[in-house]
């Protein structure tokens, strides 16, 4: 379509970048990959490096997340490649998302180490940016990779920091993520009390993300379980959207009939959206 009209490569790039972000996720997964391949490929014949990088960031991102298509492989070619493209421009929140990306990637391929590392770097270019609630986020989850590595010490530091960062969030989406961290590092270690403060204070401070406040709400009723609290879990249960959770919460009440019925189709795991490509 795009060549079928009197257009220049860069405008051609953004309608197939437009088109490509459109139906990617609602109609033709495979035709939205194909206009961004191709979007990304005249973006770089036309030296705009910055926007070619993320387009391949942004496929990236749809291969290692969206559960539909999860291809890691072909996720860390596609962000590898907006390593290098994104390298060539001045340092931006583009590159620290893309390495934000990396550091996700490498922990589904098991690769740890090259997730920590990743997430570092994602957090320098965060902090020199003065980007404080996106290196808190991913600081959140590079504490997580720490606390899977036996780096308990610097995991507990780092949460630490997070939370004092946090603290300080005017954003309530914000404060909440960083909130939802802190109370599922408590949670994995076996603290249900402290988790269940932090999830509390999360949903105190309520925003915009209602995702996120299922989010806060399912782990605080999973919580509220582990902690003996069975009353409390069952109040809060009817609040719980996903079904899968709900199952559970009633399979530690005794409720086995509910249990047993289970949800009626697993939910299906979205992209996260992090990848934003610069207008034309």
């Amino acid at each position: 379509m795009a060549e079928s009209h009197d257009l220049s490569a860069a405008q051609r790039a953004a309608v197939l970048l437009r088109l490509g972000r459109i139906i990617v996720f609602f109609e033709n997964h495979e035709q939205g990959v194909a206009y961004l391949e191709s979007a990304s490929r005249i973006f770089e014949q036309i030296g705009d490096y910055q926007r070619a990088g993320e387009v391949h960031a942004l496929l990236g991102c749809l291969f290692s997340e969206l559960a539909s298509y999860l291809n890691i492989d072909l996720a860390l070619i596609h962000l590898q490649k907006a390593e290098i493209l994104l390298e060539r421009s001045n340092e931006s929140s583009a590159l620290g998302m893309l390495y934000w990306g990396l550091a996700l990637a490498y922990r589904e391929a098991m690769r740890t180490d090259e997730s920590l590392t990743a997430s570092q770097r994602g957090m320098n270019i965060f902090a020199r940016l003065k980007d404080h609630e996106s290196w808190a986020k991913l600081a959140g989850y590079r504490a997580g990779l720490l606390m899977s590595k036996g780096r308990l010490v610097q995991a507990v530091d780092l949460y630490n920091e997070v939370a004092r960062v946090g603290a300080r969030f005017d954003d309530p989406d914000a404060f909440s993520y960083v909130a939802w961290w802190c109370g599922f590092f408590r949670f994995s270690m076996r603290d249900p009390i402290g988790a269940i403060r932090w999830y509390q204070i999360g949903l105190n401070k309520p925003g915009h993300d209602l995702k996120l406040r299922g989010h806060l709400l399912v782990f605080l009723n999973q919580s509220e379980i582990f902690a003996g609290n069975l009353a409390k879990a069952k109040q809060q249960a009817g609040e719980i959207v996903n079904p899968t959770f709900r199952m559970l919460t009633a399979y530690f009440q005794g409720d086995w009939k509910a249990a047993r019925e289970g949800p009626p189709n697993r939910p299906r795991l979205g992209a996260a959206g992090r990848y934003k490509v610069s207008r034309a």
